[in-house]
Parts: structure tokens; C-alpha cells; sequence
């Protein structure tokens, strides 16, 4: 049985509701106080302010009693749409289990949003760059869950396109970081000339650092300028 060490008084407790109360009706998450600690506080709370609550309740009820009235014949109703709301919560969550690329295709396209660079990667898009390297990631050839890398770090101004992601498997990302690719890949634990080779390749960078926007019209997808754009 899972356990945890009351914030308070620091005895370990089952993580059950007998000893803790729970903070979050909708994700059911319980407390970091227990129910013991929870009573003294309150206890202690009351007698330190009891003419004031006891004139507080007296006047809020007359002031309020019709829809206290209300708020009470209307607890059932509540009681279900809470449960409704769990209910919804939950299928959300299992969407976005099954949905991985579309969720991870939104954040994206928010984070260029807030920095005013364009956003035109599709999912048509992403399974082909996907494809061309195997479903493998880019950087050490291994089978792993892939992740949408920009080869221009967004915080350099790199855009969310396909001419600036390739896949990468998690380690590899979160190596990488910010990083400029010519800075970090060369020192990197599983650094590979031939794959270095496929992805300037790929990504149409020539031999001064310089990426010519061939991509879409290799693959056919959308027409794109002929100009080139110079890698920070």
C-alpha cells in the first residue's frame, strides 16, 4: 500500500482516504496534511476566532438565505456534473494518449505563435521525415520514441517546419538543447559522420552552413522560394 509522510507532523500514513483528505475532487489527489492535523489546525482556528465566525454565519445566512436555499435543492445537480466533469476529464486524457503527434503538433504551433515564426508543419509532413530516416532518430540510429527536434533551436529563431525538424529520440533532444548542431553533434558521445552527412543532407545545408529550401519541392508537397536562409 502506497504511503506518505504527513508536511505537519511528519508520521507516515497509508495514502488512503481514512487518513488524508482529499484536495482535489476532480484528479482525486489527496492532501500533503492528514486528517488528524487538519482537525487541530481547525480546532484551533475556531477558537482563536469564534465571536467573529459566529457573527459572520448569523449575518452571511440572513443576507443570503434565499440562495442558500437554492444552492441546497441544487446539491444533487451538482453532484453529477462534478461527476460528468471526471468523466470528461478522463476521456481527454486518454485522447491524448492516443494522440501523441496531434498534441505535440498544437504546442508547437503555440510556441512559434508566441514568437512570431511560422508554423506550417503537417503531420503528412512529419511521418515523411519520419520515413526517411528509418523511423530511427537522426542523431544515434536508435529505435527509440521519436520526438520533433528543431535543427535551429526555436530560441534562435528556428521555424516549425519541415525544413527545420527532423526526429530524435529523447536523450538525444534533451542533449541538445538550444545548442547549435555544429557546436554540440560533432562532441557528442554517439556522433556519426554518416549521419551527420544524411541529415545536412536532408535538411539541404551545403558546405559553408547554408540551407538551400529544396526539401518540399523534392517531395512534392508545396511550392517554396528559391531563397536560402543562413544558420545563426
Amino acid at each position: 500500500m502506497e504511503v506518505r509522510i504527513c508536511s505537519t507532523c511528519k508520521r507516515e500514513l497509508p495514502l488512503t482516504k481514512e487518513y488524508y483528505p482529499i484536495k482535489n475532487r476532480m484528479e482525486n489527489y489527496f492532501d500533503t496534511w492528514c486528517r488528524k492535523c487538519h482537525a487541530e489546525y481547525n480546532k484551533l482556528y475556531r477558537e482563536k476566532n469564534k465571536e467573529t465566525l459566529v457573527k459572520y454565519d448569523k449575518k452571511y445566512y440572513q443576507d443570503n438565505k434565499e440562495s442558500i436555499s437554492v444552492r441546497h435543492k441544487g446539491y444533487k445537480k451538482n453532484k453529477v456534473y462534478i461527476q460528468d466533469k471526471i468523466k470528461e476529464a478522463a476521456r481527454k486524457r486518454i485522447w491524448c494518449r492516443n494522440n501523441v503527434d496531434k498534441m505535440r503538433r498544437h504546442g508547437q504551433r503555440r510556441r512559434s505563435a508566441k514568437k512570431d515564426l511560422p508554423a506550417t508543419l503537417t503531420l503528412l509532413q512529419w511521418n515523411l521525415i519520419k520515413k526517411h530516416f528509418n523511423y530511427k532518430c537522426a542523431y544515434c540510429g536508435k529505435s527509440l520514441l521519436l520526438q520533433q527536434d528543431h535543427f535551429v533551436p526555436l530560441t534562435k529563431g528556428g521555424e516549425y517546419s519541415h525544413n527545420n525538424i527532423i526526429p530524435a529520440c529523447g536523450p538525444c533532444n534533451y542533449s541538445k538543447n538550444n545548442k547549435s548542431f555544429f557546436d554540440w553533434y560533432p562532441y557528442y558521445k554517439d556522433y556519426s559522420k554518416k549521419r551527420e552527412k544524411d541529415i545536412l543532407e536532408f535538411l539541404c545545408y551545403n558546405s559553408t552552413r547554408y540551407q538551400q529550401l529544396k526539401f518540399a519541392e523534392t517531395v512534392g508537397l508545396i511550392e517554396t522560394d528559391k531563397s536560402s536562409v543562413s544558420f545563426g
